[in-house]
């Protein structure tokens, strides 16, 4: 019975949300006026979307490995921003506070203060238990308590604090239940506990990457690679002007930067084409380094050239763009192939030397004809490139023909 439930919860769970999610879209079309754009509801779209990828990859780990504790956490945010829409649609609904809330309104009000807990807190604990399900090791297990501490403590302020107040509404209410003072005093120390729990999580994933195995490592690879893609996003945004940040454009690929994180742990927990990491961050290092230098470049050249062609003739000239362009065209080809060159000595100096080792053979192989050097050399570019702990050389013999009775 318990087999069947595992099995079933999670694409149920998967329904759910999905359904919550399309319920989401058609209120929000129906309900935008002319002044909402395109872009508003595609943002709108893009989030209440969230949670279908979040709990379809979710159900689709636990249908493999039922009790896997990643895919539990991958599954609460889903269900949690299904939930968020309807609950911050009704409430924003309200121009004001009303001045008897009803019991209905009171709980949806009260579910706002603590239900951003189920959001944060699942992917802040994906990586003290990611890839294995459990954490490196016992003495870690400090960290799960931690954070249901930080939870229950929460919960318990939301709701019995004297008021509630309405998210992104602009007022609140009374609790007719609340007895709390104000807590500013003590929430320094929730947020400095928050701290501590972010870095012990990813100390873990360090720690385990660090004594894992072959495989764990190329998992832990994928999550990072995503972490990263997201990482550089919001430092880039730091460094921008705040109306391009406020815009709703930004807001929609900081919503699909998102993305790749659930997508790629789904994949290596599943171990689907767990090897081909090491591809990905090989050319996104070296186009990103090469794009880098040739915006560097371009940019450059087209202002050093505008100034030269301003000088001797007093106006700016298309010539400059024209000659920066077919510089640049020129150029790709040649700095791609260094900068590859450059990361395979320093990055994947192992898989570098195989390389040289691989054409160093084929020089051998073109002008060999003795055999057992041919097979010498074939066994010395093995245990370059591969490093087997033993290597043999089979070789077919030559069957001897005998002539039939009949052809004597």
């Amino acid at each position: 019975m318990r087999a069947k439930i595992a099995g079933w919860l999670p694409w149920a769970l998967f329904a759910i949300a999905s359904i919550a999610a399309v319920v989401t879209i058609g209120l929000d079309l129906v309900g935008s006026n002319q002044s909402v754009t395109l872009a508003y509801i595609l943002y709108n779209s893009i989030w209440s979307l969230f949670s279908i990828v979040f709990t379809f990859l979710s159900a689709l780990v636990l249908s493999r490995q039922p009790h896997h504790t990643v895919g539990w956490l991958l599954m609460i945010p889903g269900i949690d921003v299904a939930l968020l829409g309807p609950v911050d649609g009704y409430v924003n609904s309200l121009p004001s506070a009303p001045a008897a809330p009803g019991t209905v309104l009171l709980l949806v009000i009260w579910a706002q203060q603590w239900i951003w807990l189920p959001l944060i807190f699942p992917l802040l604990l994906i990586p003290l238990y990611f890839p294995t399900g459990q954490p490196p090791s016992p003495r870690w297990r400090w960290v799960s308590s931690l954070a249901l501490g930080m939870c229950v403590f929460f919960f318990f302020a939301a709701t019995f604090s004297k008021s509630l107040d309405a998210r992104n509404a602009g007022w609140a209410v009374v609790n007719p239940i609340g007895f709390l003072p104000d807590l500013a005093a003590i929430w320094p120390f929730w947020f400095l506990s928050l701290g501590i729990l972010t870095t012990a999580s990813v100390a873990a994933l360090l720690v385990r990457f660090q004594k894992g195995t072959a495989v764990e490592r190329q998992q832990i690879k994928w999550l990072l690679y995503a972490c990263a893609l997201f990482a550089a996003f919001y430092v880039t945004s730091l460094f921008l002007d705040d109306s391009i940040r406020s815009g709703i454009i930004w807001d929609i690929i900081f919503a699909l930067v998102i993305w790749p994180i659930p997508i790629s742990i789904a994949l290596s927990i599943l171990r689907y084409r767990l090897w081909d990491i090491d591809i990905l961050i090989r050319r996104t290092l070296v186009y990103s380094l090469l794009t880098g230098l040739l915006a560097l470049l371009y940019f450059g050249s087209v202002t050093l050239l505008q100034g030269i062609f301003t000088a001797l003739g007093g106006s700016q000239s298309t010539a400059a763009t024209v000659i920066s362009t077919l510089a640049i065209a020129a150029l790709s080809n040649p700095l791609r192939r260094r900068f590859q060159n450059f990361i395979d000595q320093r990055f994947y100096r192992q898989k570098f030397d195989a390389e040289l080792s691989l054409q160093g053979f084929a020089a051998v192989a073109r002008s060999e004809t003795e055999p057992e050097r041919l097979t010498k050399s074939m066994l010395e570019i093995v245990q370059t490139a591969i490093q087997p702990e033993r290597d043999f050389i089979w070789l077919k013999s030559q069957a001897v023909q005998r002539p039939h009775k009949w052809m004597k």
